[in-house]
């Protein structure tokens, strides 16, 4: 049951709206102290949970797909931004399991949603989906 467990660092990255200098296919952020609700629903009941935390945004700081996937074998396949949208996929490996990750992130103005399905096979299965919803709420 150790297993399924080693991708919520993974989720986590979303849940915090993983943050890098800003480059191509990557989803600006307004600068200032952001409030994120997260929600993680799983086929493991055990990993599913809710919570919310406040994040210091700098100018110079951007949404990152590719930030998600620290830490695990990952190729992003896809990353593609169109004015207020960034989609992407990847795929993962790790421990024997495959793990085919999908989401996109939009930010309108002083918010910000975003939803991840990840989906990983091997000994044991797991489908996972990661909802944020995020707010400005003033400056840091």
């Amino acid at each position: 049951m150790r297993q399924p467990s080693r991708y919520l660092p993974a989720c986590a990255g979303l849940l915090l709206i993983a943050l890098t200098p800003a480059v191509a296919d990557e989803m600006p952020l307004p600068a200032g102290l952001w409030r994120i609700q997260t929600t993680i629903e799983s086929s493991l009941p055990m990993l599913n949970r809710q919570q919310t935390q406040e994040q210091c945004v700098a100018p110079d700081e951007s949404f990152n797909p590719a930030q998600m996937t620290q830490g695990l074998e990952c190729s992003m396949l896809e990353s593609s931004r169109q004015g207020d949208r960034l989609d992407w996929q990847a795929k993962c490996a790790s421990q024997g399991m495959e793990m085919d990750t999908v989401g996109h992130v939009i930010v309108r103005g002083n918010t910000a949603s975003s939803e991840m399905t990840m989906q990983a096979s091997g000994p044991m299965p797991v489908t996972m989906t990661v909802t944020s919803e995020g707010k400005r709420i003033g400056d840091c």
